[in-house]
């Protein structure tokens, strides 16, 4: 089966009685708009290349009926438009077949330009996964306007091969903004290679980002192929690049400049097609001031600076980032850690975090795994946790009615709602003995780690913990 391209217009136009011209012409069209990179010329430009590479032989529209119903059903696909039409994207909802089916015609398209334009697909319908479900670019959180001005920053510089400057203070998630960035580039199905600076020494550091030839120092029993080597291709991410020594930054400059250089003890120049991502949270100008870092090399990793925001500067993305913490704990445990209570995700949004979003992860980790015994996180568990319990136990203060409760729950384990009714109802003469009062004050001695339930069908039990003892003992 072959098709004529060199009059697009007449293609299109004899897809049309079988029903194929808008889906399929539109596959032609955006197809090649991709490819070549401009709406403008995109059909021209098909047609014309399209026609040197091979001989499209008879046109449908010349096919006898049978071959034109054969053309007919193997071509058939279909579209769901799933954006308004002023958005102009549109979703394949049979890709896979319809690449299968189309394939005599794909082989007219340059081999390495249908390869680029496949994986810009995929990169696009992950990201519209992403976008639909909200908050998440990558492996980055965030509904926060910061962070989503962080995702719209890395969208838009991925696209090249400029080099950038990640900085942002100790935590904050530096190297998931450089995968990020790998991710959304061209380079994607290339190496991301990732290198700590700050992890080694001066010579081992050179070693480490050049390689070294055999016997080029003692220890050295073999040729090792350096970071710059294994990132060909790819995205070299060099983390806490404040770090670097002095000596090694003037042989990391000039491999910048030039994306050559020799391997320790070597004297073969090699060249390499890397994209640099460079990070720190130290004051870079302070160390140029002072003569600790090259003032040329910080202009050279500098092109394109990216700052990260502080947890501090975006807390309203403290619930999603707890909520994914724990999903991802459960998913290595095996165990069922759900959630966290209002009254614990107030206690983390009430935090400072000045350890930023690790210190946040490895509390979340903390108190599921050392202090929680329910699968929802209490604001006991996370004050201990961050450790806060004595401040805990002397800011908190429990009115007369929940001091009662406490009470009653020390008293008789497994102690229904029906029965604290009825305690609260002979000791206390006053109001607060509804119902929906009495469970309010369950729940917060729940939040503050003082009171626990077990359900036994549809009835819940009430119970004192031993921080709930332990409060009364203070009280009393």
């Amino acid at each position: 089966m072959t098709l004529e391209y060199s009059r697009p217009e007449e293609l299109r136009d004899s897809l049309r009685p079988y029903d194929l011209a808008e889906d399929l012409g539109t596959l032609f069209y955006n197809t090649a708009m991709h490819v070549q990179g401009t709406a403008r010329l995109g059909w021209t430009t098909f047609a014309r290349d399209s026609g040197r590479v091979v001989d499209m032989g008879t046109p449908v529209h010349q096919l006898s009926a049978t071959e034109q119903g054969a053309v007919r059903q193997r071509l058939r696909c279909s579209w769901d438009v799933q954006w308004e039409p002023t958005v102009q994207l549109r979703r394949l909802s049979q890709a896979e077949e319809i690449l299968e089916r189309g394939q005599t015609i794909y082989e007219a398209l340059y081999r390495k330009d249908l390869q680029y334009y496949l994986q810009r697909i995929q990169t696009l319908e992950v990201r519209l996964q992403q976008l639909e479900e909200g908050g998440r670019f990558h492996e980055l959180v965030g509904r926060s306007a910061r962070m989503h001005q962080l995702f719209q920053l890395i969208e838009q510089v991925a696209e090249s091969d400029l080099t950038i400057m990640v900085r942002g203070e100790s935590g904050t998630g530096k190297e998931l903004v450089a995968r990020a960035i790998h991710q959304s580039s061209p380079r994607q199905e290339g190496p991301f290679v990732p290198v700590n600076c700050a992890a080694f020494t001066e010579t081992l550091l050179e070693s480490e980002l050049f390689g070294h030839e055999k016997g080029s120092f003692t220890g050295a029993d073999e040729t090792k192929p350096g970071r710059f080597e294994m990132a060909d291709g790819g995205t070299l991410f060099l983390d806490e690049v404040g770090d670097i020594p002095m000596t090694t930054q003037v042989k990391l400059l000039r491999a910048l400049e030039s994306r050559s250089f020799e391997r320790v003890g070597g004297t073969r120049s090699l060249r390499v097609d890397v994209r640099i991502v460079a990070a720190t949270n130290r004051d870079l100008e302070e160390l140029i001031g002072s003569g600790a870092f090259r003032e040329d090399l910080y202009f050279r990793l500098n092109v394109v600076p990216v700052r990260l925001p502080a947890l501090r500067e975006h807390t309203e993305d403290i619930p999603q980032l707890a909520q994914l913490f724990l999903q991802q704990l459960s998913e290595r445990d095996g165990k069922d850690h759900r959630g966290l209570t209002r009254g614990a995700i107030d206690r983390l949004l009430s935090y400072s975090w000045p350890g930023n979003i690790r210190e946040l992860r490895n509390v979340i980790e903390r108190a599921a795994v050392v202090y929680a015994s329910e699968p929802i996180l209490k604001e006991g568990d996370v004050a201990r946790a961050l450790g806060l319990q004595e401040q805990k136990a002397a800011v908190v203060e429990l009115n007369s009615r929940q001091q009662l409760l406490l009470s009653c729950l020390s008293e008789d384990p497994g102690s229904t709602i029906d029965d604290l009714l009825g305690r609260v109802a002979v000791t206390n003469g006053g109001g607060g003995r509804s119902r929906r009062t009495l469970q309010n004050d369950l729940r917060r001695l729940a939040e503050l780690g003082y009171a626990k339930w077990m359900k036994e069908g549809p009835t819940r039990r009430y119970s004192a913990t031993p921080e709930g003892e332990g409060r009364l003992d203070e009280m009393n």
